[in-house]
């Protein structure tokens, strides 16, 4: 079935994004979702340089016709996690597969954690917690029950970032974040990043803190793009300017879209979350998260398969309101 969708839909390149890489689950990631192993990994690589052919961002931005051409690929990482330097490029580097990493400024050098990382810490101390904890964290974050079940979906399913909670949280399990960033350094800094460049690999803006943008008004969107676009791109002495939507850009609006490639297009490309799918704003490309399967055929296969019946439905382009 892969290979008649591969025939089907050869005409389009393919944007995987991955999160990490690491043999060992790393404790901020523990509760978000899955992570692949290095030999996980590497089966995906080879999987997709057996079907599509490998194309560097560089060369679809000097040639756009590219994101056209038969059985190509072009993979993206978020989050500017370190395991990006230690894992992931070298084992790109041998097989000559280029990549973009999108980065949040705020992040960058370990200067602070997202939020989301930090409920995963939490998440990690609450589970081996004694009951009076459990009940503790269970009143500050306003539930009746005190199951961990309930805590950790009252924590993930809520996508604002509360400080005032996570800050009470942090103090009822005596943990600390800063120390935690500065032990572990869960995140790349400016001079490994400096070192992907000069290796040939892109990068891109995320977002200056990793919001969610539905939850933003128009300005506070526009803002958080252009500011982590300029960042990376006068940091990193770019001449070319990326952004991936944090979490999703369902629900962005084309005031936005309009915005950012009205006139002046303040952006190259953008990206988002919907998997193989095209947009009504052509520059804003979509790109497939396949770590909830555990082989990027079974990701691939579902997104072509989905992508065939919405075209039959007339449902495959996405609109902005």
């Amino acid at each position: 079935m892969f290979r008649i969708f591969l025939k089907l839909y050869k005409n389009r390149c393919i944007f995987p994004a991955y999160h990490c890489v690491s043999n060992e689950r790393p404790p901020h990631l523990e509760y978000l979702y899955p992570v692949r192993t290095q030999k996980e990994f590497i089966a995906d690589l080879d999987f997709l340089l057996r079907h599509y052919k490998p194309v560097s961002m560089q060369s679809i931005l000097e040639h756009p016709g590219r994101l056209h051409e038969k059985h190509a690929f072009h993979l993206t990482f978020d989050d500017g996690l370190r395991e990006m330097y230690d894992v992931v490029v070298p084992i790109l580097e041998k097989k000559g597969i280029p990549a973009t990493f999108f980065i949040n400024p705020s992040f960058l050098d370990n200067k602070e954690l997202f939020y989301r990382f930090k409920i995963s810490l939490l998440l990690q101390l609450l589970d081996g917690a004694q009951e009076k904890s459990k009940k503790e964290a269970a009143s500050i974050l306003g539930l009746r029950s005190t199951s961990f079940k309930g805590i950790r979906s009252s924590l993930l399913q809520n996508k604002k970032n509360n400080e005032e909670i996570l800050e009470k949280l942090r103090n009822l399990l005596n943990t600390d974040f800063t120390e935690f960033l500065q032990n572990y350094k869960p995140y790349m800094d400016t001079t490994q990043v400096r070192t992907l460049v000069e290796k040939g690999f892109t990068l891109g803006g995320h977002s200056m803190n990793h919001p969610y943008y539905p939850h933003l008004i128009l300005e506070e969107q526009i803002a958080q793009t252009i500011k982590s676009a300029d960042f990376i791109q006068d940091t990193f002495d770019l001449n070319y300017r990326l952004f991936a939507f944090p979490y999703t850009d369902h629900r962005i609006g084309s005031a936005f879209f309009n915005y950012i490639y009205g006139e002046n297009k303040l952006l190259d490309y953008s990206f988002g979350t919907a998997g193989i799918k095209d947009d009504c704003y052509k520059n804003n490309l979509q790109r497939i998260f396949v770590e909830d399967f555990n082989h990027i055929k079974y990701a691939l296969a579902r997104e072509y398969a989905e992508y065939a019946i919405k075209k039959v439905l007339k449902r495959n382009v996405i609109q902005r309101e």
